[in-house]
């Protein structure tokens, strides 16, 4: 998704300007006629037509909403708390790959797939996640050329590695943490009053970008996996709040 777009969408979640507001009326204009002086009709109809956001006339004058596809990009394009509160089965889905030199490329490529997915790396041809696996993975083990190399398994592991010894081993907390720890500071400049557009945009830009790297890092492994000083419900909600704030000093009179 363009950055404009998201940061579009972002506003429109928290009804940090007038697109988010309930109606047009103040603004002496058409819908249309305010939306193309503001060079927003074409993105307006494009995201209608994706079905990311709705316009309603319901009431006499059109308002814009998101939908609930427009709503889950606008956070990320998942909610941490579905994957936070998810019931673990006790097992881990395992992706071991093992390509020869003429695959380097293709090695990669799922290197960057898993990374993307947020699965913990064991080794660099041992991945692990405990959430249930798409059918993406499995269609990218089906088209590589040497299918013998690629191996996806289900299962607990044995002897003396613990829940708690093998999420350490796979993913890097202390790192995920200070990132948590920077967006805190982020959300401490969150502006307290009303400012230029231009001003909020920046701000907003930088805290979503925050934002996404956080989300590129974190497991977001279900509670009972999640190891001790983990610091990411909490940042999770402080953000929700925030935001939250932001809304009623855009929207007050």
């Amino acid at each position: 998704m363009k950055p404009k777009t998201e940061l579009f969408l972002y506003t429109l979640m928290w009804g940090l300007n007038i697109m988010a507001r309930p109606t047009f009326s103040s603004m002496n204009q058409s819908f249309e006629g305010w939306a193309w002086q503001n060079r927003l009709l074409r993105r307006i109809q494009r995201l209608e037509n994706e079905g990311l956001i709705s316009l309603d006339e319901s009431v006499g004058e059109k308002t814009i909403s998101l939908t609930q596809e427009g709503k889950l990009l606008a956070i990320g394009g998942f909610d941490p708390d579905a994957l936070w509160n998810s019931e673990w089965d006790g097992k881990w889905r395992i992706i071991t790959f093992d390509l020869p030199e003429s695959q380097r490329k293709a090695r990669h490529d799922l290197r960057l797939t898993l990374r993307h997915q947020n699965f913990g790396c064991l080794q660099r041809s041992i991945w692990i996640t405990p959430h249930q696996l798409d059918a993406s993975l499995r269609q990218k083990g089906l088209q590589l050329k040497s299918q013998k190399g690629f191996a996806i398994i289900e299962g607990v592991f044995l002897g003396d590695a613990g829940s708690e010894s093998i999420v350490k081993s796979a993913w890097d907390f202390a790192k995920i943490n200070k990132l948590y720890t920077r967006h805190a500071e982020m959300l401490k400049s969150a502006p307290k009053q009303k400012c230029a557009e231009t001003e909020f945009n920046d701000w907003a830009s930088e805290e979503l970008k925050l934002w996404h790297e956080i989300l590129h890092r974190d497991p977001f492994l279900p509670r009972q996996l999640l190891p001790k000083g983990y610091k990411g419900i909490k940042a999770r909600n402080e953000r929700l709040k925030v935001l939250g704030t932001l809304n009623k000093v855009f929207t007050k009179k």
